[in-house]
């Protein structure tokens, strides 16, 4: 085995993927410093929502935005030394839409009826709990054989979650803002949420159990 001299370890790593993160991160910078001017010049803290030296947002108040950028760039680092050909598009895309959304959660929660202030804490620890799964599945299923010699179970599954999507969108209460929520205790969950999962797996499974069939010549 070639020995890993620093020089390759450098070619190595996921430099594409860094570079990605660097307009997410600097979208997650700027909302949050909006967003805590806004809230100063609401409380009368400051008298203008200006960026200026005098009323910039301190760390503290950046934690959130903050605790996701050192999450995301651990994950790169992470995958750069385990992962290093592994998709480099993706995971930009996802931190991206996960940071809006906890920017989302951050703004809405205070003004909310009755408040939720913490709701953006929620969906934070949210995010978190989806990278760990993802770490988790990554390293976890690293032979996935069984799943392409298991496909119409996800079919099943998926037939399964667009049934019971059906059933509680027809049984719903119409104020509600998702007709289709299961209540499991203390979590919410949309079953349509999983069929998206299963879907994806059934479609990945069948078409690598059927390469063959696909690349002839009569496709």
């Amino acid at each position: 085995m070639a020995r890993q001299t620093p020089l390759s370890t450098i070619k190595r790593y996921r430099w594409k993927e860094l570079g990605l993160f660097i307009i997410p991160f600097m979208i997650f910078l700027l909302a949050m410093t909006q967003l805590l001017l806004a809230r100063s010049v609401r409380a009368g803290l400051v008298p203008t929502s200006s960026l200026s030296a005098k009323n910039l947002p301190t760390v503290e108040g950046l934690i959130p935005v903050l605790g996701i950028i050192a999450i995301l760039f651990g994950v790169n680092v992470l995958l750069s030394f385990t992962f290093p050909k592994a998709d480099q598009v993706l995971l930009p895309l996802v931190g991206l839409l996960s940071g809006i959304g906890v920017m989302m959660a951050l703004r809405i929660g205070p003004n909310l009826f009755p408040p939720d202030p913490a709701l953006g804490t929620r969906q934070l620890m949210w995010v978190i709990v989806g990278i760990a799964a993802f770490l988790i599945t990554l390293f976890g299923l690293r032979r996935i054989e069984w799943l392409r010699n298991t496909y119409y179970i996800w079919a099943i599954l998926g037939i399964v979650m667009v049934g019971i999507t059906l059933g509680r969108s027809l049984r719903a209460n119409l104020d509600s803002p998702t007709h289709d929520q299961l209540n499991i205790g203390p979590l919410n969950l949309q079953p349509s949420e999983l069929l998206k999962i299963f879907l994806v797996i059934f479609i990945a499974a069948y078409l690598s159990k059927n390469i063959d069939e696909f690349a002839g010549d009569d496709f």
